[in-house]
């Protein structure tokens, strides 16, 4: 007999000794198939095709009716995610210690394949790191710029690990975080929905969740979207969640402050080093390599794009260089439009000023932020604040560029939104004197 199925009849023993002192009827056989699904992570989906039970009746009939019975044995909520760690945990303060697998993890979504990988290793390392003393790191950055790509490496180095009991990625394809987050339950086959227990699903057992893309939560459902991460930075378990947005939030700055379990990474360009390493395996060295970095800010998916490009042109660099940033500007223009102008956009009208002016600064080399914000507000105090706080809203959403050397504070806007800005001047007029 394995060790599996020896820590299976323990657990059913236990249970039928706590039944037999709640005056309740013996377990069925029915009812024995679900425990002996739930204790090895199966589906009702999975548990119908190990026995004769189909999976309608296993979910809907048999299940609901042993968790409610079990409950009231029990003194507590007994529910499918949670039986197994709820039967260890009891069974450990009798003194009956199960030997738990180590190979017995879960899976769960679908990450995507990295057929090539290039660079990344400090960031690699350091989200790493962050996995078992943080319950959230966010990570922001540019659209294209490699948000997706760098944490599935790290998702994927965590598998052959035993860190976690189950891993778990959710791309977030709605604007409604209560939508995605139902999806969420399902794949975990956690039935409840109450907000109440929105922190359910990392309590059940340690989980290593990715939530791909969140923006569509951050546009039309921001404050509660900044709740429900707080409840899950601050809330008892010890699961992590790996979370990707375009935006960095003010409120994981606050939380890291404060001291809580949360950490965040702004993700930047590729390296000289590593960028030269993608445009070689498109033929693309030299000179023109290095153009194409400084042009396109290491932005992975966007010198891809000129690769493409430049191979339609049948390798012509030359020609694709003399219109480069019209193209990078191409990539992007759908993108910042709504950014920009989308009915859910929060850039004002003065920020968006403010950008124009910085753009039209910008133009040949980064600028001295305080030096120039003290020129555009005209040593105004409250002006001052105002555009502080608006250079923080641009840093979050990656268009414009904070740099430090020494104790000179530097920014700059990035090519291509220069470019942008300046096929749609009349929307980013400067700033009157």
């Amino acid at each position: 007999m394995t060790t599996e199925r020896l820590q299976f009849d323990a657990v059913l023993a236990e249970i039928d000794a706590i039944l037999l002192n709640a005056k309740q009827k013996p377990l069925k056989r029915s009812e024995v198939s679900v425990l002996q699904g739930a204790w090895g992570g199966l589906t009702y989906s999975e548990m119908a095709e190990r026995s004769p039970y189909n999976t309608s009746n296993l979910q809907r009939k048999i299940a609901p009716q042993l968790w409610k019975r079990l409950s009231t044995a029990m003194g507590q909520e007994i529910s499918k995610p949670r039986f197994r760690s709820t039967m260890e945990s009891l069974l450990e303060e009798k003194g009956l210690e199960l030997e738990v697998e180590s190979n017995k993890k879960r899976f769960i979504g679908v990450a995507p394949s990295l057929t090539k990988f290039v660079g990344r290793v400090a960031e690699v390392n350091e989200l790493s790191g962050h996995l078992t003393q943080a319950r959230c790191i966010f990570v922001s950055g540019a659209q294209g710029i490699g948000k997706t790509a760098l944490i599935a490496k790290v998702f994927e180095g965590q598998k052959s690990l035993n860190t976690f009991e189950s891993y778990v990625w959710k791309y977030c394809i709605s604007d409604d975080p209560k939508q995605d987050l139902l999806d969420l339950y399902r794949m975990l086959d956690l039935a409840t929905k109450s907000d109440d227990n929105n922190i359910e699903f990392l309590r059940i057992q340690r989980n290593l969740i990715v939530l791909d893309g969140i923006d569509g939560w951050l546009t039309k459902y921001r404050p509660q979207t900044e709740r429900l991460l707080k409840v899950w930075i601050e809330g008892d378990h010890q699961s992590c969640l790996l979370i990707t947005a375009r935006e960095s939030l003010t409120l994981v700055d606050r939380l890291i402050q404060g001291g809580r379990p949360v950490k965040k990474l702004l993700l930047e360009g590729l390296s000289l080093k590593d960028g030269r390493t993608l445009l070689k395996d498109h033929q693309v060295v030299g000179r023109p390599a290095d153009e194409l970095m400084d042009s396109y800010r290491g932005n992975p998916m966007l010198l891809l794009q000129a690769c493409g490009k430049i191979a339609l042109l049948g390798g012509d660099i030359t020609t694709f260089m003399d219109s480069k940033t019209s193209m990078a500007v191409n990539a992007m223009a759908e993108s910042l439009d709504a950014l920009f102008f989308g009915q859910s956009s929060r850039i004002s009208e003065e920020q968006r000023a403010l950008l124009g002016n910085l753009a039209r600064l910008t133009q040949t080399a980064p600028v001295a932020l305080n030096q120039t914000l003290m020129n555009l507000c005209q040593l105004s105090s409250d002006r001052f604040a105002s555009m502080l706080n608006a250079i923080e809203m641009l840093q979050s959403l990656s268009l414009v560029k904070v740099t430090q050397a020494n104790r000179e504070v530097s920014i700059e806007v990035p090519k291509p939104i220069r470019k942008y800005i300046s096929t749609h001047i009349s929307d980013f007029s400067q700033i009157g004197n």
